[in-house]
């Protein structure tokens, strides 16, 4: 059996989307290997390990720009779900808010998602993948009900040692959506997750697409 090829040149995933009364919106997404942990910070999350260790591992960025509107008509929420070595997935937040009822890794105007995961030298073998979720919430602010616009799936593995990263693709979100509503709802008391809403639009431009 031939062993998954790593990527070893950044990816990048152009879209742009429109929901029910908002503007136009543009995203970038980007899938690197990371060549440089220190300028990442992650000698601050990990003061005592090497952090060379770290090299090679994908860092994910998918940064948003809506240029017609700011503030709360720019108002989105990231959400990630991580599975590993085929297992179920589970919610991906920041340490910071693991213990909130917030579905949201990233929310505010304009979020940024940015994740660069790592694991202990030790480990030889793992198969880790991420499917994140930018969603939005109608009323901005009022309410607790998400829709989800789009979503895309990342990863890495690690094959007898060796960190390989995995091909950036986007998902079919109403299915994608579909299989992460039950977790959701059990989760996060309070809040609803609405189906993929017929008015949003969305559109592919990494391939030069006008």
């Amino acid at each position: 059996m031939s062993r998954p090829q790593s990527i070893t040149s950044e990816q990048i995933l152009k879209l742009e989307f429109t929901v029910p009364n908002r503007s136009p919106t543009h995203v970038t997404i980007s899938v690197r290997p990371n060549d440089d942990p220190d300028r990442i910070g992650q000698h601050l999350l990990f003061p005592e390990d090497n952090t060379d260790d770290f090299i090679g591992y994908p860092i994910c960025q998918a940064k948003i720009s809506s240029p017609e509107s700011i503030g709360y008509a720019a108002y989105y929420g990231w959400i990630q779900m991580v599975a590993e070595d085929s297992g179920a997935f589970e919610m991906d937040p920041l340490p910071i808010t693991a213990d909130l009822n917030t579905p949201f890794c990233f929310f505010g105007a304009e979020p940024q998602l940015f994740d660069c995961p790592s694991r202990p030298k030790e480990i030889q073998n793992l198969d880790w993948t991420a499917v994140s979720f930018l969603t939005y919430i109608k009323d901005t602010v009022l309410t607790r009900h998400v829709r989800p616009i789009f979503a895309f799936e990342w990863g890495f593995r690690i094959v007898d040692g060796a960190v390989r990263v995995k091909h950036l693709q986007p998902c079919n979100v109403d299915q994608a959506w579909e299989q992460q509503r039950g977790l959701l709802e059990s989760k996060f008391e309070g809040w609803q997750f609405g189906r993929l809403d017929e008015g949003v639009n969305l559109r592919n431009h990494s391939d030069g697409d006008s």
